[in-house]
């Protein structure tokens, strides 16, 4: 879904907020009583250009952050386990023990264990997995959580 409305967005917006902008450009630079160029004419093509290029420019940047913000929301297996990227096998080994300690299925009473719980436990293994096997750590460095 995120995708379709990203595709809209690239398709409507950018037309949309120059002719807003455009606008609101002669209304902030053309004095009262002046006339404003006509659409068709040179200078009001080359303004609409302008406008367009800063407007998809901001655009892109805004997708641009808000994809980066996304990765970085989703939290990653250094940040679940809570250890450095340039952690050793030791570290990670010895933080897992840690939180295994304390998120195990079989160390939690029943009202505590639930689905929830046994599935972060999971995730938690995955991320040990990952992280202490070098060729899989480096593909995960390099190309995320897929």
């Amino acid at each position: 879904m995120s995708s379709v409305l990203s595709y809209v967005g690239w398709a409507v917006l950018p037309g949309y907020v120059t002719s807003i902008l455009q606008s609101v450009y002669y209304g902030l630079t053309i004095r009262a009583g002046s006339p404003r160029p006509q659409p068709g004419t040179p200078r009001f093509d080359k303004h609409r250009r302008r406008i367009f290029i800063f407007v998809v420019t901001l655009y892109l940047f805004y997708t641009i952050y808000e994809s980066f913000h996304q990765v970085r929301a989703e939290s990653d297996f250094y940040r679940v386990l809570g250890v450095s990227p340039l952690a050793d096998e030791r570290t990670i080994k010895s933080r897992f023990r840690r939180l295994a300690a304390q998120h195990h299925p079989d160390k939690l009473n029943q009202q505590q264990a639930t689905t929830l719980s046994d599935g972060f436990f999971m995730y938690l293994k995955q991320a040990q997995d990952t992280l202490l096997d070098p060729s899989v750590r480096f593909a995960y460095d390099r190309f995320g959580p897929q």
